[in-house]
């Protein structure tokens, strides 16, 4: 099944990899993928950069909101509830029309 994993947090990390790891195609969305995969530090939580993680998990793709939900037939919502409306906007609603999303 193709999925996009919305948000690139530890939530976001865990649930990608885990559906990779069962055969999935994922891809994790994010504002700027660019930005996103060039963050050297740790976030607020401690959680190590996510070109770590995406490192350990190359078969996770990474893409902007919109390119990511545009594939997939399900999306999961694992963005913080300050950002999710921002970035299910971002995401398009026609590439979220018709398709199943978990939050």
């Amino acid at each position: 099944m193709k999925i996009a994993v919305l948000g690139t947090g530890m939530v976001g990390r865990t649930i990608a990899g885990a559906l990779a790891g069962l055969g999935h195609d994922v891809v994790i969305g994010t504002r700027d993928p660019q930005a996103t995969l060039a963050r050297t530090e740790p976030d607020m939580m401690g959680t190590a950069p996510f070109a770590e993680w995406h490192a350990a998990n190359a078969g996770v793709d990474v893409a902007a909101f919109a390119d990511a939900a545009s594939g997939a037939e399900l999306i999961v919502n694992a963005t913080n509830g300050a950002g999710s409306l921002a970035a299910l906007a971002a995401a398009g609603t026609p590439n979220l029309a018709g398709k199943i999303i978990m939050d």
